[in-house]
């Protein structure tokens, strides 16, 4: 079975929606397995949205993957804790230009359908693998087990896991920071090709015999005025 990884979505609502349909097209009736890396709200104009479908819609409209699984990320993470009650500088950092949070804010109708699905958001896993790959939102911490990492290192870690370029145990597959292509290494690839900053979104196709990915599929990001 082929496994189709969507990286960073940030609101593009649009983009998200041709990528699972080029998805679709490229499994041509083949089942197969869905996995997205998280962020998939802020800084674009369609959080709300592409909320909803994740949670509510995505299995049915699109029957062909047999499964689905729906990563957190960082952004997740900031959503929830300003959402559902943390420190009183939560929401502050959450909605500020740095993080884009007030974009998600506007896109929802109300406050408590916000805080539903931040509550829903909050639970999403942190992490999936395979026999031969590891799937998560911003990486892992290099020399520790990946049965020993942490949600934090998994929802933000950057240079350290970036720079290192030592095998893991399974390959990784991550997203988290924006690059202008597809960044494959020889331990990992990162597939946030900063869609919401006008670069494409990404898909990343795999199957069962190599690590590495068997296609790259995208979509160009929308022009927005």
């Amino acid at each position: 079975m082929r496994t189709y990884v969507i990286g960073d979505i940030h609101g593009c609502f649009q983009e998200f929606v041709a990528l699972l349909d080029l998805c679709g097209a490229h499994a041509a009736g083949k089942p197969a397995r869905l996995i997205t890396l998280g962020d998939y709200v802020d800084r674009g104009p369609d959080s709300f949205r592409v909320v909803r479908l994740i949670r509510h819609r995505l299995r049915s409209l699109y029957p062909g993957f047999a499964s689905v699984v729906n990563l957190k990320g960082n952004h997740e993470f900031m959503m929830a804790r300003a959402a559902l009650g943390g420190e009183p500088g939560d929401k502050q950092s959450w909605v500020s230009p740095d993080n884009g949070g007030d974009a998600t804010v506007e896109s929802y109708p109300n406050v408590e359908l916000l805080r539903d699905d931040a509550a829903w958001l909050a639970g999403l896993p942190t992490s999936c693998e395979d026999e031969l790959r590891y799937y998560v939102h911003a990486g892992i911490r290099p020399g520790v087990r990946l049965k020993d990492q942490n949600d934090v290192d998994k929802l933000w870690i950057r240079h350290l896991f970036l720079k290192d370029r030592t095998p893991h145990e399974k390959y990784i597959v991550h997203g988290h920071t924006p690059v202008l292509k597809p960044d494959a290494r020889e331990n990992r690839i990162n597939i946030d090709t900063a869609a919401v900053y006008g670069g494409r979104l990404t898909a990343a196709v795999f199957d069962a015999l190599q690590r590495k990915p068997i296609a790259i599929l995208h979509v160009k990001a929308l022009m927005r005025g």
